[in-house]
């Protein structure tokens, strides 16, 4: 995510609103539909699914998920 954006997102919502995880852009993210798979599947070490298993992270921190 461009830097621009989240700080807009933050100054929109709040820092509290926002999670820290960016998910970047890359092949192994665009090529896994194609193929019908999700990243992990497609590519578990690759640097979508590690962003993907940040986000993961975070949301279980901080309780919205279980």
């Amino acid at each position: 995510m461009c830097a621009t954006i989240a700080e807009q997102l933050v100054t929109e919502f709040g820092a509290a609103e926002v999670f820290e995880t960016r998910i970047a852009e890359n092949v192994s993210l665009a090529e896994s539909p194609w193929r019908k798979m999700d990243v992990f599947e497609h590519a578990p070490a690759s640097r979508g699914a590690n962003n993907y298993e940040a986000l993961l992270g975070e949301l279980l921190g901080s309780g919205l998920v279980s």
